[in-house]
């Protein structure tokens, strides 16, 4: 059964930021889609490097990250790190830009904190809220792992489409490639797209590791990175 609460896990997190080029296709993309963007910016949920906050800075008078846990981080001079869980923080600004990069999957109440994210925007503000993709190999892998365990798969984006039904947005999507050397390498590269279901994901090994070595191809798999940029009210 998946875990009632999923917690973040740094070091699969690191290992799988470490093999994919998501850190620098991802911050790219969005610095392409603020471009018309300036003031205050607020990044919510840095995972372990501040990739996002080093490539966008830099055109925002101030740029504030909102992370759960404390860490030590070279930020850009403009930047600040506050402490602090989205679904609970009273923040008393509001943000020109709101960024929420693979964060709605750890939030209890998805639709609120969505909602309390466009709340916060300034008028022309916009939200970008970034979730893997139903297609790719991503897609594929996670229905093929819902078979093997007999247990039915809601993805994220499929949750922020629904939440997002009331709003003004677009969509964009942008692969990213994670190469591997063999499918046990894969394996272990991917733990973290499974951290829901740690036990049933060492259980089926073998026949993931067949999966990964019949189902993608040369060496890569394709995680196709959507972006929702919502406009404010």
């Amino acid at each position: 059964m998946p875990l009632d609460k999923v917690t973040f896990q740094k070091d699969w997190y690191d290992r799988l930021v470490s093999k994919t080029n998501e850190k620098t296709v991802l911050p790219d993309a969005i610095k392409s889609l603020v471009s018309d963007q300036s003031g205050h910016c607020l990044e919510i949920g840095l995972g372990t490097s501040p990739f996002f906050a080093q490539k966008l800075a830099d055109q925002f008078d101030k740029y504030t990250i909102l992370e759960k846990e404390t860490g030590e981080y070279e930020l850009p001079t403009n930047a600040e790190f506050i402490v602090g869980d989205w679904e609970s923080y009273g923040s008393p600004d509001l943000y020109d830009v709101i960024l929420a990069s693979h964060v709605v999957y750890y939030f209890d109440d998805k639709r609120a904190a969505i909602d309390k994210m466009v709340n916060k925007l300034t008028e022309n503000g916009k939200l970008l809220i970034v979730v893997n993709g139903c297609d790719g190999d991503y897609g594929p892998l996670k229905l093929a792992f819902s078979a093997m365990v007999n247990h039915p798969y809601t993805f994220t984006y499929d949750v922020v489409k629904a939440v997002l039904d009331r709003y003004t947005y677009t969509e964009h999507s942008f692969p990213t490639t994670i190469p591997f050397s063999s499918g046990t390498d894969l394996f272990e590269t991917l733990r973290l797209s499974f951290d829901q279901y740690p036990d049933e994901y060492e259980a089926h090994k073998d026949e993931l590791i067949t999966y990964y070595e019949n189902q993608t191809k040369d060496n890569l798999f394709v995680i196709n990175q959507k972006v929702f940029v919502i406009q404010s009210k």
